[in-house]
């Protein structure tokens, strides 16, 4: 807490006042999934899901709680800042991201040796970031919404959605034929 006040005070660095809506941190969509989180050590982990991304399954996001919870916090979070406090949204990340965060390595197995399976499985995960995309963009004004990490990230409005740090483990050709039609979905 005392880092915290000494960086709020110091008189150098800008530090918007942001309510972070981001208690999974990167592991936000993962847990939407099903997959096991939990924190370790400051940091929030998941685990790998117990099935192959064959049969992964969209989950149903009106009776998911993790899902519903962060809308209702969104929700308040408009109501009780008065249009005075900038909102982010969760990290929502993208596809090859979250399918890495699910199933490890084997997707990169998967892009190679049943690539409609993988494909299937990163459209179902894409579809979710973008329906739960939506869903923020519906509560969040336009004047409030910050993109994940909004206290710590300054960026155009409607930049940093799509945060792809596990791109560089793939070929262009890869992303181009697996991700790219996605990231622009």
């Amino acid at each position: 807490l005392e880092e915290w006040k000494k960086a709020a005070l110091d008189e150098h660095t800008f530090r918007p006042l942001v309510i972070e809506i981001d208690a999974l941190g990167t592991h936000y969509i993962d847990a939407i999934f099903g997959a096991p989180t939990g924190f370790e050590s400051g940091q929030v982990w998941s685990q790998i899901l117990p099935y192959d991304l064959a049969e992964l399954e969209k989950p149903d996001l009106q009776n998911c709680e993790t899902f519903q919870q962060s809308l209702e916090l969104a929700r308040l979070a408009v109501e009780y800042s008065q249009g005075k406090l900038f909102i982010s949204n969760p990290v929502l990340s993208c596809s090859i991201n979250i399918a890495l965060n699910l199933f490890g390595d084997e997707i990169y197995l998967a892009l190679e040796e049943r690539p409609d399976e993988a494909r299937r499985a990163l459209r179902i995960i894409n579809d979710v970031i973008i329906e739960t995309m939506k869903a923020f963009n519906e509560i969040l004004p336009t004047h409030q919404h910050l993109v994940s990490v909004g206290a710590h990230r300054a960026m155009p409005s409607g930049f940093g959605s799509i945060d792809g740090c596990a791109t560089q483990m793939i070929s262009r050709l890869h992303y181009e034929e697996f991700f790219a039609p996605l990231d622009d979905k």
